[in-house]
């Protein structure tokens, strides 16, 4: 939300999310919500992910495993829902179901935080 008051405000400052958590919300709806701000914005956002931690995870009912692996396809799928592409995934991972298109944008540029310690697993 604040993000949406400060583009709403502003319009040339660039719009960062720091690092949001893979867990707390799905792919396909951190697309959707992307592709909104990036239009809010007109193409200021920039968007944070990071893998988090066993604690995060769990309060989110995941599984912290294959962190690298996790990020890969979320992040696949984030792309594919926020540029409006047909989303019908199914990874080793994630599986979005049944197809669906989304009215995109233009992409997002997406920055990935992960820890030495779990880039190496």
């Amino acid at each position: 939300m604040l993000i949406s008051a400060i583009a709403a405000r502003t319009d040339k400052l660039k719009l960062g999310t720091a690092i949001y958590h893979i867990y707390g919300r799905s792919a396909v709806t951190l697309g959707i919500q992307s592709a909104t701000l990036q239009d809010l914005s007109g193409g200021r956002l920039l968007l944070g992910l990071g893998v988090a931690n066993k604690t995060i995870a769990a309060w989110h009912n995941g599984v912290f495993d294959r962190p690298l692996r996790r990020a890969r396809e979320y992040i696949e799928i984030v792309k594919k829902t926020a540029s409006g592409e047909r989303v019908e995934y199914e990874g080793e991972i994630y599986n979005t179901g049944s197809a669906f298109s989304f009215p995109g944008r233009p992409s997002i540029p997406i920055f990935l935080s992960i820890s030495r310690a779990w880039a190496r697993r």
